[in-house]
């Protein structure tokens, strides 16, 4: 008898989901019906566009191309997109593809960031190394003596500026220090003097080549720009003729091989290797290329 209900039970069951089905499917079909007789269906695409269906049991995006389907279902009333199982294995193919492509982008994202920060962490070691080289520079030209012209040819150039502010330091005592080795606009060295007027200093450590009224061109136009008193051009050469004229009556102030050899001499008087130019400029021709050279 127990096993009697219970079959009977399962039976009722059944029954009940039967009919309730039933009536779900006779519900949609109508409201399918109400879908179809309606003129203007509004449907809003997933690329974004919203047109009008005049209520046919496929429609079709004209901007996209997707397919949708009116025809209610056990699962939805509202139209839905048709996609065959083709297109539902190309959808996921795409989704995966694309999920791969926001991992990768991720991926390369985290790799560029790194990348900043150790390219940013060795410019900052590389800022450092280069401020102990030039501390290190400025110290030892603090307390360098040149014996010799040559070794003041031979002195690196950023050296050489070093020993040039050193110079003017002790020599006219004058403050300041030199520009960094890169991007200093051709200025070597700003210093002031003991009134607090800003002067400018170009160095050039050449052995045989002159220097020209071009150089000069460039110091001038810093030196305006900059709004400065003045500007000193030193070499280990010489000025050309014309050079020497230009630079009469401007804020230019020349100091060749001669007049460096002097304030040398009058800042160490200890150094007796540098060479004597006394009788060489006394002696020299108007017309000797090598000492009094023209453009």
């Amino acid at each position: 008898m127990t096993y009697e209900k219970i079959i009977l039970g399962i039976a009722v069951v059944f029954i009940f989901a039967a009919l309730l089905s039933f009536v779900l499917f006779v519900m949609r079909r109508k409201k399918h019906r109400n879908m179809s007789t309606a003129k203007k269906i509004t449907i809003t695409c997933i690329c974004g566009k919203s047109y009008y269906s005049n209520g046919d049991r496929y429609s079709k995006c004209s901007s996209c191309g997707h397919v949708w389907d009116l025809t209610p279902s056990w699962l939805w009333s509202k139209p839905h997109l048709f996609t065959s199982k083709k297109q539902r294995q190309l959808a996921r193919e795409v989704e995966q593809q694309d999920k791969l492509a926001n991992e990768r982008r991720i991926e390369e994202a985290r790799l560029a960031e790194e990348r900043r920060k150790e390219e940013i962490r060795l410019a900052h070691e590389r800022r450092i190394k280069e401020a102990a080289i030039v501390e290190e520079e400025r110290r030892i030209a603090a307390n360098r003596q040149i014996r010799t012209f040559k070794e003041l040819i031979e002195l690196q150039p950023y050296q050489f500026e070093l020993f040039i502010v050193n110079l003017f330091k002790k020599h006219h005592g004058w403050e300041g220090d030199a520009t960094p080795p890169t991007n200093d606009e051709g200025i070597d060295a700003i210093m002031r003097n003991k009134d607090g007027t800003k002067i400018l200093i170009q160095c050039k450590r050449y052995k045989d080549t002159p220097v020209g009224r071009d150089d000069l061109y460039a110091l001038n136009g810093v030196v305006s720009k900059e709004k400065a008193s003045r500007g000193y051009f030193v070499t280990t050469s010489v000025f050309t003729k014309k050079a020497k004229k230009w630079a009469k009556g401007t804020k230019i102030f020349l100091i060749d091989k001669y007049k460096l050899v002097e304030m040398i001499r009058a800042v160490f008087p200890t150094v007796d290797g540098l060479p004597d130019f006394g009788s060489e400029m006394k002696n020299q021709a108007k017309d000797d290329p090598t000492l009094w050279p023209t453009e």
